[in-house]
């Protein structure tokens, strides 16, 4: 709690210790009423998640007391959806015989950031299962970990800063004087639930962790595919020399890796029922670059079949 009145020339600001915020932006110095988009996005590194953190404005309380009046009047300041409350600055107006006092307290709103992130993460998680992309599943889970840890260094139960302004009119009945007291609340908040987390997990699970094609063959019979790396994705699987043939039994996942190294290869497959009796052109093949799949259905139609 802070409390401010006017006999004192100085007044004393006591506000929540926090952590440090490593590996993050910071809000800079002074900057008041920033905009926290609902897609803030975190930093990545590795495994390892940040946030950044914002100033917004949080409420402003005012009351003016006339000759014999004592007025009280209050304003209550909450973080933005998605974002956790650090800290609060206290911006004082003009003021006459008046003092407020400004407390950090629970609101009572059942804030499931946790949950949210959780389901995020999860379903990130089973899409990558699903491709049988084991790589990029274990990415995932250590990502929660790291996102679940930095919410929990972050959040408390004190998620709202509500203020109190009182004044009183002062002198005497031939010099009769106004009271008042003006000030303003800022909000140090950290977006940790942004509302587009799914697509942010997506994006950067393919852009670091998915290096491979996944083949899955979830039909009730086996396929042959003759498959082919091309190093140089710009040219066409025509050019492919090397190609394989094998055989993808029922229920079998087939990992192709084309990401590595600073380079990027393709993958050219052709799909069939039978095995081939001679080498097929593979210039009718399909193309599949690093995070694509390829699931084998008895109820589809593969136009990349021979």
């Amino acid at each position: 709690m802070m409390k401010h009145s006017l006999s004192r020339s100085l007044f004393l600001l006591v506000a929540t210790t926090v952590p440090a915020f490593a590996q993050a932006p910071q809000c800079p110095e002074g900057c008041v009423n920033q905009m926290v988009p609902s897609t803030c996005p975190l930093s990545t590194d590795g495994p390892l998640i940040s946030a950044s953190k914002y100033r917004v404005a949080g409420c402003s309380a005012s009351v003016t007391a006339a000759y014999g009046e004592s007025k009280t009047t209050t304003c209550d300041a909450n973080p933005p959806p998605g974002t956790v409350l650090v800290d609060y600055v206290v911006r004082e107006g003009s003021a006459t015989n008046g003092h407020y006092t400004v407390s950090r307290l629970q609101s009572g709103a059942d804030i499931q950031i946790e949950k949210q992130i959780s389901e995020d993460y999860d379903y990130q998680e089973s899409l990558a299962v699903e491709k049988g992309d084991d790589k990029a599943a274990a990415a995932i889970r250590q990502m929660k970990k790291s996102h679940l840890e930095l919410v929990s260094k972050y959040k408390t139960n004190k998620d709202l800063v509500h203020v109190e302004v009182s004044a009183s009119g002062h002198g005497w009945a031939l010099d009769r004087k106004r009271g008042w007291q003006n000030i303003a609340v800022a909000l140090d908040v950290v977006c940790l639930a942004p509302a587009n987390l799914n697509e942010q997990i997506a994006d950067r699970i393919a852009s670091n962790f998915t290096t491979a094609a996944i083949i899955r063959n979830h039909s009730t019979k086996d396929y042959w595919i003759s498959t082919a790396i091309v190093e140089d994705p710009s040219q066409g699987c025509a050019t492919a020399t090397r190609v394989v043939r094998s055989l993808v039994t029922k229920n079998e996942s087939r990992r192709f890796e084309l990401k590595g190294g600073g380079k990027e290869a393709k993958l050219c497959l052709l799909l069939g029922n039978q095995k081939p009796k001679a080498k097929e052109a593979m210039k009718t093949a399909c193309e599949y670059k690093a995070g694509d799949s390829l699931v084998i259905d008895d109820n589809v139609t593969y136009p990349c079949s021979y």
